[in-house]
């Protein structure tokens, strides 16, 4: 799991759970709710670069025009 990416802390929730095979309610909503922190920091990734990728844009556009980069 740590291997995949996940951080300690849920690693040490789920490990009980693990041990003894059984698929339980809290286990499942430990997992939906691990994933549910991961699609919010992916989103959180990809506004991030949405946003350095138009101000790389702009900043070449300017380059390429001779005018000043100004910062937003």
């Amino acid at each position: 799991m740590y291997q995949a990416g996940l951080p300690s802390k849920p690693i040490a929730e789920i490990l009980p759970y693990l041990a003894t095979g059984m698929v339980t309610p809290p286990l499942l909503e430990r997992l939906a709710a691990e994933r549910d922190r991961i699609d919010r920091q992916i989103s959180a990734l990809v506004t991030t670069r949405d946003r350095l990728g138009t101000g790389i844009a702009e900043a070449a556009a300017n380059a390429a025009a001779g005018a000043r980069c100004r910062l937003a």
